[in-house]
């Protein structure tokens, strides 16, 4: 008999606990995210987008956690775009949006190894 996880009996079958739990989490998140996406449109719907807006907009993402580095590439990102054209609120929100499906559709690049399993380290020794 192989070992399963406590509280199953099979692998396709998810207990009431981890229902609830997925539910609990789902909801969380939506709730995060939909005030996130607030936030940001109340800070672009006050016209198109200035330095000033960006500055607020790096503190929002900051502050959810979205991290530096994600943080970043947006800001830098939506600066290039400000330095091509104006963006009125409803465009600002677009590429904001367009921003963070990209990212999500690609999180992790090129620069980050799926395993995790340590590396290990090769090192000479004399004897």
């Amino acid at each position: 008999m192989c070992w399963q996880p406590r509280g199953r009996a099979s692998s396709s079958q998810v207990s009431l606990e981890e229902i609830t739990w997925l539910k609990r989490l789902r909801q969380g998140l939506d709730k995060t995210r939909r005030s996130l996406v607030n936030q940001l449109r109340s800070i672009v719907g006050q016209g198109p987008l200035n330095q000033d807006a960006v500055t607020e907009i790096e503190s929002l993402l900051l502050q959810a956690d979205v991290g530096i580095e994600a943080t970043d590439y947006i800001i830098e990102s939506l600066q290039a775009k400000l330095r091509q054209e104006a963006l009125p609120p409803q465009e600002a929100i677009a590429y904001l949006k367009q921003l963070l499906r990209d990212m999500l559709d690609k999180p992790l690049g090129d620069s980050h190894s799926l395993s995790f399993v340590p590396r290990k380290k090769i090192s000479s020794t004399s004897g």
